[in-house]
């Protein structure tokens, strides 16, 4: 090789790094912020109007804010497992708290550590116990939290790192530690493309509130749950507050245009009363129109508060399109220029369409949910609503005494509050979307309780 092709080759691999590096620099970083147990109308982009929760609002204000959001659980373990696999959960065994994500499936963070990720899960990690089920052996680099289903907020005396405990300080307030660590995530990592699962515990009880942030909503009539409603709203500003803290750390490096935020919640909040209502005012959590709540599948159980912001490609939107948190691994993944391998099996939708507006709507598709045997629901593209969805909590225990649960139909469009069952004046309609929700039963695990449906159906 002469003088000449050397430097033409030198070149070469120097204009192909530079463009690897280039490449490389584009990725969009990633930010997950997942609450816990957020009614629908806690927010005050959602209706919300005892207190403001300006850095969350911000968030849908300049980015796409979905009316139809949905998430795979009304309770928060399988939920997690959906959104973290990209798969109905039902499919890998898990439709209740006990049992944890099947090991062997791969997460969000596998996915993206593929594709030259840094990652950490902060927060709540709700899996099973045993060391093969926690985050650094699920994909995730690093993780600062807890495994378990609710943890105090105040009185800490540790917390997890990896897979080891460290001691907190028992004043300090769990969710300000949740958005220290955050903070000090992007400080390591702002060079690279990363991504930051930051999964707050609040406003799941146990309902603590630091002084000073209880004294901002002090105004607010108790109601029926007497301080439990004030705790609930200062822990929801507290945790706008650290959402504010992210936004600005994303925006002191100048990554802030290029990176994907998400907001959403595990479920919906707990309903206080067994009437068959929507929920009305001064209860502890706020689902706004949407009845009942969580642990049931109606709308307040699984409809949350889904944004997405990304400045460099999302200008701001409001879209009913029905999403879902399936939906998320298989958009990140497209956004960073990935491919999905057909073995992954993902039941999500890539987003990206409909986020940069080359898209209007998506490919007709409906939403399916299972809690046990007499607990299902299916909602189509058009709004229909189609399950057995009993408002009380059902234990185990008793479920073998149910001879049969009634079925109910709902037009969402027109119904929002789900209070008109139209089973009867639609049975064309019943019977044709209990086909399509079985054939979706038909793929889950065989050894989840089988589904005993209402007695009309054939």
């Amino acid at each position: 090789m002469n003088l000449i092709s050397k430097l033409l080759h030198t070149t070469a691999i120097g204009l192909g790094l530079v463009a690897a590096a280039t490449a490389d620099t584009q990725k969009p970083n990633v930010v997950l912020i997942f609450t816990d147990d957020l009614g629908y109308a806690q927010l005050s982009i959602t209706g919300n109007e005892d207190y403001q929760t300006p850095h969350i609002d911000s968030i849908a204000q300049q980015g796409m804010m979905f009316n139809n959001g949905y998430v795979t659980a009304a309770i928060c373990g399988p939920s997690r497992t959906g959104m973290l696999t990209g798969r109905y959960q039902q499919k890998l065994g898990r439709e209740g708290n006990g049992k944890g994500t099947q090991l062997g499936v791969k997460t969000i963070a596998n996915y993206l550590g593929e594709l030259g990720y840094k990652s950490t899960a902060i927060g709540k990690w709700h899996d099973t116990k045993e060391d093969a089920y926690m985050p650094t052996n699920r994909g995730f680099d690093e993780f600062y939290g807890f495994n378990n289903g609710a943890s105090k907020f105040i009185g800490l005396t540790s917390l997890t790192r990896g897979l080891e405990k460290e001691e907190v300080d028992p004043e300090a307030y769990a969710t300000e530690l949740f958005g220290d660590e955050a903070l000090k995530f992007i400080d390591r990592n702002h060079k690279e493309p990363f991504f930051l699962y930051l999964a707050f515990n609040a406003p799941h009880g146990p309902f603590q509130a630091p002084q000073k942030d209880l004294d901002r909503v002090a105004h607010l009539d108790k109601g029926i749950d007497g301080d439990i409603r004030q705790a609930v709203a200062a822990m929801v500003v507290n945790m706008d507050d650290q959402v504010g803290r992210v936004l600005a750390k994303l925006k002191e490096y100048d990554i802030d245009d290029n990176t994907i935020i998400f907001f959403l919640s595990d479920n919906g909040g707990v309903y206080v009363d067994n009437d068959c209502v929507p929920n009305a005012e001064h209860k502890r959590m706020n689902n706004g129109k949407f009845r009942m709540g969580k642990s049931t599948l109606y709308e307040g159980g699984v409809h949350v508060p889904f944004f997405i912001r990304w400045p460099a490609k999302i200008q701001p939107a409001t879209t009913d399109v029905p999403v879902i948190s399936l939906d998320i691994i298989p958009t990140v993944i497209a956004a960073a220029g990935g491919e999905i391998p057909a073995e992954a099996q993902l039941d999500g939708v890539d987003l990206n369409t409909l986020l940069n507006g080359s898209a209007s709507d998506l490919a007709p598709r409906s939403l399916f949910w299972k809690m046990d045997k007499y607990r299902y629901a299916i909602r189509t593209h058009d709004g229909w609503k189609l399950g057995q969805m009993p408002f009380k909590k059902i234990p185990r225990n008793q479920l073998n005494d149910i001879k049969d649960m009634p079925a109910e139909l709902y037009n969402l469009n027109e119904d929002i509050g789900e209070m008109n069952n139209l089973i009867d004046q639609q049975p064309e309609r019943a019977q044709a979307m209990w086909k399509e929700l079985k054939a979706w039963l038909d793929t889950t695990d065989p050894q989840l309780s089988p589904v005993i449906p209402d007695s009309r159906f054939k």
